[in-house]
């Protein structure tokens, strides 16, 4: 069995989620903005709030003692949130 190798911590990371936090704000505020009755809004939002859950799981998991993965998730995880929340809402609209 391959054994993850610790590379990071997450208050190493802390300026580079502040960045991240001022960056989904300003993408949920234009969103908020289009006349789309929400929809790019909500998918945002959604794709936002999986995205923390995800790094409060990984900060609870393994605060002072993150893996390459970990690291990697935490700096495009929103992108693929962006995404799952996108796949998810055209699957449940088909339906």
């Amino acid at each position: 069995m391959i054994e993850a190798k610790h590379m990071s911590r997450l208050p190493e990371l802390r300026r580079f989620l502040g960045w991240v936090v001022l960056g989904q704000v300003v993408l949920l505020m234009l969103s908020a903005l289009l006349l789309d009755g929400g929809r790019c809004s909500g998918l945002c939002g959604s794709a936002m709030v999986g995205y923390w859950l995800m790094v409060g799981w990984l900060a609870l998991r393994r605060r002072n003692a993150l893996t390459k993965a970990d690291t990697l998730l935490i700096r495009s995880g929103f992108l693929l949130w962006l995404v799952i929340a996108l796949v998810l809402r055209a699957a449940l609209e088909r339906f």
